[in-house]
């Protein structure tokens, strides 16, 4: 059976690596999703981000506002954003939590769609609906560049069913493979 072109543009510039990681959520699992390589591509991450509004053209009319955690979503947020040609916003972590820095405002009654490159557990792509909410702005949509969680609601370029187990049940870990890598963004 043929791979459909978006899994086989992510095995094309090496972002699904495979062996032994430890997720952002804790998790570990044989495969990782190293978008940030689409960071160094823009033309390849505007096409991401121009395949889903393809697939998603009311956003155009519908959403104000992007908005994006720091870090690895920066890039695929601004693309998107740059494409509907909306305004852009990202949170940044302090003290461990996701908050508006920098003098950005999420508008009151704004129409957001609320972005995230990866999404494994959702805590990330949670924690920025959180914001907005408490911004009294409303959450029009959440994207992703792939999502590997069970939440079908969550739009993306590609949805990926990977393995992932807590710690204590990882068989990589019970078989005496390597210890897991951390290539995450968040600090540990």
């Amino acid at each position: 059976m043929k791979k459909p072109a978006n899994l086989r543009m992510l095995e094309t510039f090496e972002i699904i690596t495979k062996g032994h990681f430890q997720l952002s959520s804790g998790r570990h699992s044989d495969t990782y999703l190293q978008c940030a390589k689409l960071d160094s591509m823009p033309a390849i991450m505007r096409t991401v981000a121009e395949k889903i509004y393809d697939e998603n053209l009311m956003w155009k009319h519908d959403v104000t506002h992007v908005v994006a955690p720091a870090m690895g979503a920066v890039v695929f947020g601004y693309t998107l954003a740059s494409v509907l040609g909306k305004s852009f916003i990202y949170l940044e972590r302090e003290n461990g939590e996701l908050t508006l820095r920098r003098g950005f405002k999420i508008p009151e009654k704004a129409k957001v769609l609320c972005v995230e490159d990866v999404v494994t557990t959702a805590k990330t792509l949670n924690e920025v609906v959180k914001i907005v909410e408490s911004q009294n702005a409303i959450v029009h949509d959440k994207v992703c560049i792939v999502n590997r969680s069970p939440d079908s609601s969550i739009k993306s370029y590609i949805k990926l069913e990977v393995d992932s187990w807590e710690p204590d049940d990882c068989p990589l870990c019970k078989a005496g493979e390597i210890p897991p890598s951390y290539p995450g963004s968040r600090k540990k």
